[in-house]
């Protein structure tokens, strides 16, 4: 099968925490999902608002009383997610270790993704 590499063309490969973000209250409290937090994984615009090209998440929850993370692809981003052959064989090296959401982060960086959280509500950042 062949990927689509012009459709993620002029994109960068990043992320978004949101636990980290200014939003993160207002979009975790009150949960009835069992989502703890979540780490957005994609395609972005080099300042992170010019939309995605294929994303997809790791999701935490609660399950059998320990923090575990899930990977959730959606079918449009299957092509996305074979751009990131490095990122699941890291992945791969963590089976069953089930990494925290700032672990999780710290792998994205030194495979070289953009951090792309929004921070504050009243600054656009730069990173």
């Amino acid at each position: 099968m062949k990927t689509n590499k012009a459709k993620h063309e002029g994109m960068i490969r990043g992320f978004y925490h949101l636990a980290e973000a200014w939003y993160a209250d207002a979009n975790l409290t009150n949960r009835y999902d069992g989502l703890i937090d979540e780490v957005m994984i994609g395609f972005y615009g080099p300042d992170g608002d010019q939309g995605t090209s294929g994303e997809f998440a790791v999701k935490w929850e609660h399950l059998g009383g320990k923090l575990t993370p899930q990977l959730c692809v959606y079918d449009d981003a299957w092509d996305a997610l074979t751009h990131f052959s490095d990122l699941l064989a890291e992945m791969a090296k963590l089976d069953k270790m089930s990494p925290s959401p700032a672990e999780f982060c710290e792998l994205l960086k030194r495979l070289g993704m953009k951090d792309l959280t929004p921070r504050d509500s009243s600054v656009k950042e730069k990173k």
